[in-house]
């Protein structure tokens, strides 16, 4: 099986000044949530200008998803609680343990502008206080579209002149893997626009949160990787029993 990578997000980091306010006050908090590389790329562009006070951020937990996250962060000299989660989800019970002891400071969380509101709706239900700043925005790479399109006719999914659906794969087996449930958001359309079979795929979704988006769009889900490493992604190729 040959394996092909279409970039399909590119994101721009926002609200820098409002960052830096937080962080230039670690009094005020008692932990940081951040759930994407992406935010600790925000984190990795501020913290330098906080040296006087970065030792009072590692001193508290950082609440992560995933093993990348987790060293990212950790190469910045935080804490990083959390690494083995698999989703925000599993995460929450690790935030919420630390943040009733500290119902004094509030969790400053970290996000995207397509964050799901999986942690703020339950942090919200339990009572903890926290603060959410959106430090990066997620746009669809330009000309998707077309890069898919002449994938998908080296593939001989779409005819290379017509580019009109054909019925069957000449290399088989095909797998899409989908790592975010942006990705899933920003390419569904284009998929029926182009007029494939979806059905001459196996799809595999990193994660809960993606699988749910691809099952919501109508896309059956032949595996899920447990967890967001290769690891993952290579036990859930594995169950395909792929040939």
């Amino acid at each position: 099986m040959q394996p092909f990578c279409l970039p399909v997000l590119e994101f721009t980091m926002i609200n820098e000044d409002e960052l830096n306010a937080a962080l230039s006050r670690p009094d005020l908090y008692c932990g940081l949530i951040v759930t994407s590389q992406r935010a600790v790329e925000a984190l990795q562009r501020s913290h330098q200008q906080h040296t006087a006070v970065w030792h009072q951020w590692c001193s508290n937990p950082c609440f992560v998803v995933g093993k990348a996250t987790s060293s990212a962060a950790s190469a910045i000299g935080l804490q990083c609680v959390g690494e083995s989660s698999g989703s925000a989800q599993s995460l929450l019970p690790h935030i919420v343990e630390h943040a009733v002891k500290h119902k004094d400071k509030s969790v400053l969380f970290l996000c995207g502008n397509l964050k799901k509101e999986t942690i703020p709706v339950s942090l919200s239900d339990q009572n903890v206080p926290f603060t959410s700043i959106t430090v990066y925005e997620t746009r669809c790479c330009s000309g998707l579209q077309a890069s898919l399109a002449n994938y998908l006719q080296t593939i001989d999914v779409l005819d290379n002149k017509s580019n009109t659906p054909c019925s069957k794969l000449t290399l088989c087996p095909n797998v899409v893997v989908y790592f975010s449930s942006s990705g899933v958001q920003f390419t569904k359309d284009m998929w029926s626009s182009l007029n494939v079979d979806v059905n001459l795929f196996k799809w595999i979704a990193i994660g809960e949160t993606t699988s749910s988006e691809l099952q919501q769009t109508g896309f059956k889900v032949a595996a899920m990787a447990d967890m967001p490493n290769p690891e993952g992604l290579r036990n859930a190729l594995t169950s395909l029993n792929l040939s």
